[in-house]
């Protein structure tokens, strides 16, 4: 294969320098093969262009498809739809125009500040005193609740019951190592716990006392 080979797409383009082109040229003139490459590639380049050129011309040629009837209709009701909502929206007499707040002037501050203080209203007419055969409303109250106390319904009288007498405490005797943490009672040494318990079952007292050994419980000789 020629080493101008792979140049010879880019001389048909115009992509080389004048130097490389003049190289070429003169390689061409001397070499055989690379002479009928130039020629295949041009055939296939002017055949491109021919094909890209009709098949522009044919795009441009064809008919543009029409819109139909009924495409036309929905389109022009739609418009004439939005026309009659604008119209409704913008031509409305029930819209609120706003405007912005005027200052009072200062002709207008000393017209407020000029004007008389209003008249002073009439002293108000004290009423005359009720005659005195017209009982007042609190007059009739008193009377309906001292009648209501005098003929009031004795109260009912609760006989006097006898509750049974309240369950006595009662007392257990517990070694103090149940109760006590290890270590806590000293060598050589017991305790015992009286407890009291309530007769709800809650602890009332809870009492520490030396447990006595064998020699100790023996009564003492005469």
């Amino acid at each position: 294969m020629c080493d101008f080979a792979g140049t010879l797409i880019a001389w048909l383009d115009g992509e080389l320098g004048i130097g490389e082109a003049a190289d070429v040229e003169r390689h061409l003139q001397l070499c055989v093969e690379c002479r009928s490459r130039v020629e295949v590639y041009g055939q296939v380049s002017r055949a491109f262009e021919a094909y890209c050129d009709a098949y522009c011309e044919a795009a441009m040629a064809a008919p543009r498809p029409k819109l139909s009837r009924r495409t036309l209709t929905v389109s022009a009701v739609a418009a004439a739809i939005a026309a009659v909502v604008a119209l409704f929206f913008f031509a409305s007499p029930g819209r609120v125009q706003l405007s912005p707040a005027r200052t009072p002037g200062p002709m207008a501050t000393s017209n407020i500040v000029s004007q008389p203080d209003p008249p002073a209203a009439a002293p108000a007419v004290q009423a005359a005193p009720a005659p005195a055969s017209v009982q007042t409303v609190p007059e009739l109250e008193r009377r309906h609740g001292a009648e209501q106390t005098g003929h009031a319904a004795p109260q009912p009288r609760f006989a006097e019951t006898n509750w049974p007498p309240a369950a006595p405490a009662l007392e257990i005797a517990i070694p103090a190592e149940a109760i006590l943490p290890p270590g806590a009672v000293p060598e050589g040494v017991s305790f015992t716990a009286d407890v009291t318990i309530a007769p709800d079952g809650s602890a009332q007292q809870i009492r520490l006392r030396p447990q006595l050994t064998e020699l100790e419980r023996r009564p003492p000789r005469p």
